[in-house]
């Protein structure tokens, strides 16, 4: 229907004096929604990434607390069995903490936190908590003493192969070999390698053969052996006295 421009004028303005009449007494809440909205728009990033930083921090300090509990319960794991050892087969061990490294790569030894005052002597054995040699004391102080360790080159002790044969054990960094055995005939790959302490009746565990070889060239037969102790790294070991 055609409406004059006249009329078409009225009907606007009394449209928009509807509107207005609908619209202004909320005008205060919704301009309350609008900036609430906007503010949640402009915060929300800055608040989630402060929540997710303090998410993270207290995670970091969960799993540093677990490794912690992680490490005491191997550390007491190790107390156990060197207790245990020592009440089955060593009445007579004296525990020491490493206190220092070689800092030589073609030298391996560690220092220890205790020495002359403790009773400690040169050719003393070291050993660790299941038993394995570590090695014998080379240098000893009022407070402390170095250990020379079974893998340095230089070290050699007098060892026992299988049940009867004999040998001169020398260290390695790969592990160690035995010098100066005669006949290898009866000897083979697993066959125990051994010590006996002067001081007392128990074995004292230092690896297996891990090859027997036979030089035609050599007066002697070449045996590799594969230690027991597969690191050079302590906290904590035991001399036998």
């Amino acid at each position: 229907m055609y409406l004059p421009s006249k009329t078409k004028i009225k009907y606007i303005i009394i449209l928009a004096l509807a509107v207005s009449l609908v619209v202004f007494p909320f005008k205060a809440a919704i301009t309350t929604l609008v900036n609430f909205f906007s503010r949640q728009l402009v915060f929300t990033p800055a608040n989630s990434r402060s929540e997710a930083d303090t998410l993270k921090s207290k995670n970091l300090s969960l799993l540093l607390k677990l490794k912690g509990y992680e490490s005491l319960s191997v550390e007491n794991a190790k107390l156990k069995r060197a207790l245990a050892f020592k009440k089955e087969r060593y009445p007579e061990l004296i525990g020491a903490d490493v206190i220092g490294f070689s800092p030589s790569y073609w030298q391996r030894f560690i220092v220890i936190n205790i020495g002359q005052d403790a009773g400690l002597k040169r050719g003393k054995f070291a050993i660790d908590e299941n038993g394995n040699l570590i090695g014998k004391i080379i240098t000893v102080e009022k407070e402390s003493a170095q250990i020379a360790l079974i893998s340095d080159p230089n070290f050699t002790i007098p060892v026992f192969i299988g049940e009867n044969s004999l040998g001169l054990l020398k260290g390695n960094f790969s592990g160690a070999q035995i010098l100066y055995v005669e006949d290898g005939e009866g000897l083979k790959p697993g066959d125990k390698v051994w010590l006996k302490d002067p001081s007392s009746s128990a074995q004292v565990e230092i690896g297996k053969i891990r090859k027997v070889v036979n030089d035609a060239n050599s007066l002697f037969w070449n045996i590799e052996v594969e230690l027991f102790l597969q690191t050079s790294f302590f906290d904590k070991i035991f001399i036998i006295r």
